[in-house]
């Protein structure tokens, strides 16, 4: 399964544009009560088989199923919306998306997460914005390094942006030849994110790493320089996972247990796995896909923790053609499927 999407959240890189009046509940229609969001999981989709690259940031409620759409594709501030990370105090949803009238670049956005305005319009980013506390965004930053005799390579880090003074701060030097897929923070666990080789397909070589929280709290005050290759830990050593996501208590990590170099989107699984022990268990068992049979899953991905820790939402996957977002018990057990999409909308980020 493509290790892309969100970051690397395992979910389709492709861009296609998210149909207005898209059938996007179960009952065949958006809700239109902006309601309470506090309990909301929050994903941004485009509909399948429609050529353009719009998506729309919106909000899933688990109990009822009832999506409610949070960004419009249609507005004048941006030609697609995209991620949707939740604030700490879950009233905002972070966002970025291409500007009305660029052919090319992203711009940071924080919508208010019941009414959907742009509260906040950095004018600035990159990729897969997520919060580092009320007024700091941790955001993935492209650029690309070329070293004698060698191709151009993607370089991705991690950077922090002061969303009031519009400042950003390096805060992971990783090197050239290191791309970094997804990150997710915890205030006493710290930094987790994936990380890998700029390599011909996003999910080859990717692994977990985790940085002390003290340790990223300077790198993003300025008082100590990026956090270096040297200083990442890998608490699950070599085994191929990515799409982190951290469990309330800071103890445990969601992720995504990728397939081999050839496999393409066949065998991915949903795991969780201690910090602590290295030890990792599975969720979703994904090692009888395949993708021969459209009407069949091929692929599970982007794995997030409800907020009280006692849920796991993750989305199952159709080859590139659609997708649906499923809940659980955080064992594992009491799996169910949430959203009815009827094999409209592709789901390219989630959280909760």
């Amino acid at each position: 399964m493509a290790a892309a999407g969100r970051g690397s959240r395992g979910g389709p890189t492709h861009g296609r544009r998210a149909q207005e009046g898209a059938a996007m509940a179960p009952h065949g229609t958006v809700t239109p009560d902006k309601g309470s969001a506090q309990d909301d999981i929050s994903f941004s989709s485009y509909t399948a088989d429609v050529t353009g690259d719009l998506e729309d940031i919106s909000r899933l409620t688990p109990a009822t199923g009832a999506v409610t759409r949070v960004s419009q594709q249609a507005s004048p501030e941006a030609l697609s919306h995209r991620g949707g990370q939740w604030s700490p105090d879950r009233t905002r949803l972070v966002g970025w998306g291409t500007p009305s009238g660029s052919a090319s670049g992203n711009a940071t956005r924080i919508y208010d997460a019941v009414s959907g305005d742009v509260a906040v319009e950095l004018g600035w980013g990159e990729m897969e914005p997520t919060w580092f506390d009320d007024h700091t965004l941790l955001v993935l930053q492209r650029c690309s390094a070329r070293l004698p005799g060698q191709q151009r390579r993607d370089v991705v880090e991690v950077v922090a942006v002061d969303v009031a003074a519009w400042t950003v701060r390096q805060v992971t030097q990783l090197g050239h030849d290191q791309v970094v897929g997804a990150v997710r923070w915890h205030p006493r666990s710290g930094l987790a994110l994936d990380v890998g080789p700029d390599a011909p397909q996003p999910w080859m070589g990717r692994r977990v790493a985790v940085v002390p929280a003290a340790r990223v709290r300077r790198a993003v005050a300025g008082t100590a320089a990026p956090v270096s290759r040297s200083e990442l830990r890998y608490p699950f050593g070599d085994t191929p996972l990515a799409s982190p996501d951290w469990s309330p208590d800071g103890a445990r990590l969601v992720m995504v247990r990728m397939p081999g170099e050839d496999s393409g989107w066949v065998a991915t699984d949903i795991v969780v796995g201690s910090v602590r022990s290295g030890r990792v268990s599975v969720l979703v068992d994904g090692s009888g896909l395949h993708d021969g049979d459209p009407a069949q899953p091929s692929g599970y991905g982007m794995p997030a923790w409800s907020p009280d820790g006692a849920s796991i939402a993750w989305v199952e996957y159709f080859r590139d053609a659609w997708a649906e977002i499923w809940v659980m018990d955080a064992s594992g057990a009491r799996k169910h499927q949430v959203t009815s999409f009827g094999h409209t909308e592709v789901v390219v980020s989630l959280d909760w």
